[in-house]
């Protein structure tokens, strides 16, 4: 958290090493095989970087994936929704 920029509810900034971009399907599903570690995972959107998730040591939208193991993570997109 310390070291992005964020600009409303979007990131404008991310200083650390890109990993991997994927794309997801037409139902919004994607797959990506990654090294076992911990990563951040933001959505890409017309005006910067999309995260709402956190945990207790300033990590955004921690994942973390285990060798052998698949990680299921749900993401929602909700910065524009009105409640």
């Amino acid at each position: 958290m310390k070291n992005v920029i964020q600009e409303d509810q979007l990131y404008k900034e991310v200083p650390s090493e890109l990993i991997k971009t994927v794309e997801t399907d037409e139902n919004g599903n994607f797959t990506v095989q990654l090294a076992p570690g911990r990563y951040s995972v933001f959505t890409k959107e017309e005006d910067g970087l999309f995260a709402n998730v956190f945990d207790g040591e300033g990590n955004v939208n921690p994942v973390t994936v285990k060798q052998g193991e698949m990680t299921e993570l749900n993401i929602d997109i909700n910065y524009k929704a009105v409640y």
